[in-house]
């Protein structure tokens, strides 16, 4: 036997299996993926007792596990995983095979045909992840994340890639519509369409990566298909990594409407503002370089987002209520209330330049700040603040509102009479100096 030409051979078959699978032809694939495994597993055979002959030893090795991994073989495939484990002294390929070791015990119990097209398409997801990671901002668990954490995080980041979904979709196919109504019911379905999976995970401060579900669907333009694939990685390269500076906020003016901004870059805020309870880390794609997520200040909201008012006397008990009205037959009007029901939550912005504290001298700002408020059937109104890590909440809209105004300038005295700050906290003591005028009358 040629181990070369041999290994040449086994590659030409996998090469074959990807085009076959392209197009559809899923028994044609499996068979030729089933031939480079067989070839290459004897290529591996072969090097097994040479141990003078790495790392190229290795490298066959692990070929022939992820062949005949793609092939549906996973006793096969195990074979050449557990034997690499043990042998190998190259890092890069035993975390690959561990890899390889995690997708066979995920798939044992199917039959090869299904095997096969599950690995091939987690590798195709894989190459368009974007590796994240989750840690606490202070590690009041140790270092672990939450589900709370996680939760936040991937409510946001989904809500906002939806919108970034549904704005590229109306610039790709712009000219294939005939109104603007036909438009934006073809961008909602595209938007629906777009659900990001987690292709890997690690414990402790989370990480894992993300890609979108591109599985083609009968009948779906191939266009469309590849806009779907390709979504995440654009998302995170024009959105989601940029920070807000001046000439970055006037570059989302100009290519998003005023909407389209509200859905994409408000989630972001909610993910990166200061008080959140975690922090977001990304990895560079070509040298897993990591970087983190610049915190967000309330100008930079200021300039991108609509202020969202919410008049004072609407604020109270929020619900939804349905009436059924009619005319009885002496020509009076009769309404019977058939529901009644409280939303679960709501959120709206409350502008302010007053600090109002209990049983204390109000405070005028320097400049407005915008209080976030948050409603919850369950825990009532919450504020807090994009600049400051204060937050209080009540059932009552106003007692929520003194309690925070109270907190804010309870954690204004302690700043001020703290003798050493760190960085962060010096961060804070720096807005609220430009925030209020006179800090020794606190």
């Amino acid at each position: 036997m040629n181990p070369l030409e041999q290994h040449e051979r086994a590659m030409n078959f996998s090469f074959l299996a990807k085009q076959e699978r392209e197009r559809g032809n899923e028994d044609s694939a499996l068979d030729y993926y089933s031939k480079a495994g067989d070839l290459e597993g004897e290529v591996a055979d072969f090097y097994m007792d040479k141990p003078e002959l790495e790392p190229t030893r290795s490298i066959i090795v692990r070929s022939a596990a992820f062949l005949n991994l793609k092939a549906g073989n996973i006793e096969k495939a195990e074979k050449y995983i557990f034997w690499g484990l043990i042998n190998s002294k190259d890092e890069i390929v035993k975390n690959q095979l561990y890899e390889a070791l995690d997708l066979c015990v995920t798939y044992r119990g199917l039959n090869e045909k299904i095997v096969s097209g599950n690995v091939d398409y987690i590798y195709k997801l894989r190459q368009k992840s974007v590796p994240y990671k989750i840690e606490p901002a202070t590690p009041f668990y140790s270092n672990a994340v939450t589900l709370e954490m996680v939760s936040d995080f991937s409510m946001n980041y989904t809500k906002s890639l939806k919108g970034y979904s549904k704005s590229r979709y109306k610039d790709f196919f712009a000219d294939q519509f005939r109104t603007p109504e036909d438009e934006e019911s073809a961008a909602d379905e595209f938007q629906k369409m777009i659900n990001p999976v987690i292709t890997s995970a690690g414990f402790g401060s989370l990480k894992f990566t993300i890609a979108s579900d591109f599985l083609s669907r009968f009948g779906e333009d191939k266009e469309l298909t590849m806009l779907k694939s390709n979504i995440v990685l654009k998302y995170h390269a024009e959105i989601f990594s940029q920070d807000f500076t001046e000439e970055n906020i006037n570059h989302f003016k100009t290519d998003f409407s005023q909407d389209e901004i509200e859905d994409i870059f408000r989630p972001i805020f909610n993910i990166r503002a200061i008080n959140t309870n975690y922090k977001v880390g990304y990895y560079d794609r070509e040298n897993f370089k990591l970087s983190y997520l610049s915190k967000t200040i309330a100008s930079q909201k200021r300039k991108l987002l609509r202020v969202r008012r919410l008049p004072a006397e609407d604020i109270g008990k929020l619900e939804s209520t349905l009436v059924h009205t009619r005319t009885t037959q002496g020509g009076f009007p009769s309404r019977k209330v058939i529901l009644k029901q409280e939303l679960k939550a709501s959120s709206f912005d409350y502008p302010t330049n007053v600090i109002e504290p209990i049983n204390k001298s109000p405070i005028i700002l320097n400049q407005e700040i915008i209080i976030n408020v948050n409603f919850n059937s369950e825990t009532g109104f919450t504020f807090s603040l994009d600049e400051l890590p204060i937050e209080e909440s009540s059932i009552l809209f106003r007692e929520g509102l003194t309690l925070f105004y109270t907190e804010f300038l309870d954690s204004a005295r302690e700043l001020k009479n703290k003798e050493t700050r760190d960085n962060v906290e010096e961060s804070y003591w720096q807005t609220l100096q430009n925030l209020i005028g006179n800090l020794d009358n606190l």
